[in-house]
């Protein structure tokens, strides 16, 4: 019976259980022995990703906020992050909430707080991000807020793709 076979037999079988313990004791017995079988890469069939670059993480308002929130949520921490900047800052956006309102007449990528709660957000295309969680490049990072409030970031500013103020 080959490797494959024992797998695919200890799959099907009444005990699921037991497959871990099988690939296990044949991956540490190829290890033993110094022959690890290996496989090379079909580059032709497109059996790799392309590396990232840091300008990956750059966050395109003009997607619907759950795509933006999706992002976010890729990139947190331990990964650096996705980003936009704010009135010529790089901000580096760790947490956020989408939701489905935002402030009447804002264009995706406009900064604002919510009236029922005073949370700061920003419009997408479609809904809102809720900023939870923000770090302004060479400073801290904390709530909204307090990081806006220190770097003098108002309601009203537009992110942009490049550092240059908006």
């Amino acid at each position: 019976m080959t490797s494959r076979e024992r797998v695919l037999a200890a799959l099907n079988h009444d005990k699921p259980d037991r497959t871990p313990r099988l690939l296990y004791g044949e991956v540490i017995g190829y290890v033993g022995r110094g022959d690890v079988p290996t496989m090379p890469n079909r580059t032709k069939e497109g059996s790799y990703f392309p590396r990232r670059r840091p300008r990956d993480g750059l966050v395109d308002w003009d997607r619907r906020a759950t795509d933006v929130y999706n992002m976010v949520r890729a990139l947190t921490s331990p990964f650096p992050g996705a980003f936009t900047f704010l009135g010529g800052q790089k901000c580096i956006l760790w947490w956020g909430t989408p939701v489905e309102e935002k402030q009447a007449g804002a264009v995706a990528g406009e900064l604002f707080t919510r009236g029922d709660t005073g949370q700061w957000a920003v419009a997408a295309r479609e809904g809102a991000l809720l900023l939870e969680k923000v770090e302004l490049e060479g400073g801290g990072d904390g709530a909204p807020a307090a990081v806006f409030a220190g770097a003098g970031i108002l309601a009203g500013t537009v992110a942009s793709d490049t550092g240059e103020r908006s």
